[in-house]
């Protein structure tokens, strides 16, 4: 019997819009304060994108209370992030372009739904979301520092990392 705790990262879902100055930094103290404030003493990490990157650095910071890391195409390993991806999702705002640009994230564009499409851009046309993606993107996405080049620094952590990639992964491709 496991707990699961999903998060939605700020910025994203029904979380607080502001993000700060939209760094991988900032978005792992989100992390840590939801750790601490239900009093966490073990987490199984798992994230995919940003996520991933976001949940690699956390667990990288906080050794002692990661059990496992597993990542999804994570931000961080991989050498580049699509950044016309990125512009992409930002700038859509009609039910064509956000289906173009959803498919983007499908090996099969089929499994992308009218509901799908409406559910996202109702999500974007809440007060600061394109703001915080657009800081999201420019600070955590694009701007790579030392500190978040993972694969070192996973390798030195003394627990099960479990990567997961797709081959034909447009956006996070897999390096």
């Amino acid at each position: 019997h496991l707990r699961t705790v999903a998060i939605d990262l700020p910025g994203h879902g029904r979380s607080a819009k502001d993000v700060g100055d939209g760094s991988a930094a900032g978005l792992v103290a989100a992390v840590d304060g939801v750790i601490d404030a239900l009093g966490l003493e073990e987490v199984h990490f798992v994230g995919h994108s940003l996520g991933g990157l976001v949940v690699a650095l956390a667990a990288i910071a906080r050794p002692s209370i990661a059990g496992s890391v597993t990542l999804l195409a994570p931000a961080g390993l991989a050498t580049a992030v699509d950044q016309s991806f990125l512009a992409a999702f930002i700038e859509a705002d009609s039910r064509k372009e956000m289906k173009g640009v959803l498919s983007r994230l499908f090996f099969d564009p089929s499994v992308v739904t009218r509901d799908m499409v409406d559910d996202v851009l109702q999500y974007k046309r809440t007060d600061g979301v394109t703001a915080a993606l657009g800081l999201l993107a420019d600070n955590a996405l694009a701007k790579r520092t030392p500190g978040q080049e993972l694969a070192p620094r996973l390798g030195d952590l003394s627990l099960p990392v479990t990567v997961l990639w797709g081959t034909k992964d447009s956006v996070i491709p897999m390096p």
